[in-house]
């Protein structure tokens, strides 16, 4: 595996939430929303993460920008050619992070303070941070404006007078504001209409390519990512299962859970004779995670070695970037997006 031009990477990476019980609030268990994750960016590519409601890939993306807490591992952030922990940062220096990290928010409607005008949204970044003066960082906010394809002259509107699809515009438009290298995109069209999605995809590409940006791409359609991202990684109950390059994912999946979404995603052809194998069951418990592989109660191959012990991930032989969180990824036979197990 490369690791050349890393600007992120994240190394055992740990969520986990207390539950507590009783009059006295006594923590009884954790709910283990990220359990050991570890993964890198390169600079300039389009790091995909998906996964069903519930594995934890919010969190993720979060932990990045430090909205939540991690309960350990690092998250090591490439600043002036050293990879610093950012989680040993305190507040002022992780105020000097968040100008190169930002992150755009899945719901329009609550991620944008409805009783301020939209003016103020996008130039609260610049008075946080005290960059320039307010007649320089209100023609920020119309060139911003302006590139997210939204007119300067309703600055002084307020969120509520801009449709679902303006809004996630402007939430675009803010997040760009300090003009940052990473951006995680936490699931930022799933709340769209689907003719507003493939507008909002293409204008992160283009920005992407003007801007020089990273994007954290999180969403939980495997269908979303499959043109913006470079590379996937799957999610499961808190673990990455599968990572590959994204044409990789489409033709020979490595996992029995890829395969699992591959076959929900829904044919944009009714003439095209693909049928939808939708994944039977349910997510687990996050608190009461099942004894070896997470997979193993919902994964048709599962074994006796599924149900005892814990696969790592590993890559696949072969090739140099397909890795794998499966005993058997070796010798299953998986099937494509297309319905049909592709030769490797």
């Amino acid at each position: 595996m490369s690791q050349n031009n890393i600007l992120l990477q994240v190394e055992d990476l740990k969520v986990h939430f207390p539950i507590r019980k009783g009059f006295l609030r006594r923590t009884v268990g954790y709910v283990k929303a990220v359990d050991g994750v570890s993964f890198f960016i390169r600079e300039g590519e389009t790091l995909g993460l998906v996964g069903e409601s519930g594995c934890g890939k919010t969190t993720v993306g979060r932990s990045i920008v430090r909205l939540v807490d991690p309960t350990a591992g690092q998250v090591k952030y490439n600043r002036n050619e050293h990879m610093d922990n950012i989680l040993d940062y305190e507040r002022p220096a992780m105020k000097e992070v968040r100008k190169e990290i930002q992150i755009i928010f899945q719901d329009p409607y609550s991620s944008l303070d409805p009783r301020m005008p939209i003016r103020d949204i996008i130039t609260q970044p610049l008075d946080i941070h005290q960059v320039g003066t307010r007649k320089e960082r209100t023609q920020r906010a119309k060139e911003l404006m302006e590139r997210v394809g939204l007119s300067a002259y309703h600055m002084n509107r307020y969120p509520h007078q801009f449709s679902g699809g303006q809004r996630q515009r402007l939430g675009i438009a803010r997040a760009l504001t300090l003009n940052p290298k990473l951006i995680v995109c936490d699931e930022p069209v799933s709340a769209l209409d689907v003719s507003v999605q493939a507008q909002v995809l293409n204008m992160l590409e283009d920005l992407q390519d003007e801007f020089g940006l990273t994007y954290l791409f999180v969403a939980h359609d495997l269908s979303v990512v499959e043109h913006i991202s470079d590379r996937i990684m799957v999610m499961y109950l808190g673990k990455i299962v599968e990572i590959a390059p994204a044409a990789t994912i489409y033709l020979t999946p490595g996992h029995p859970y890829t395969e699992a979404l591959l076959g929900s995603i829904p044919s944009g052809d009714p003439r095209s004779g693909r049928k939808r194998r939708p994944l039977g069951g349910t997510v687990p418990d996050p608190s009461n995670p099942p004894v070896g592989c997470n997979f193993n109660t919902r994964c048709p191959y599962a074994t006796d070695l599924c149900r005892s012990e814990e696969p790592e991930l590993k890559l696949l032989p072969g090739s140099d970037e397909q890795y794998a969180a499966c005993h058997y990824a070796e010798n299953l036979n998986l099937r494509s997006f297309y319905g049909e197990p592709q030769s490797s």
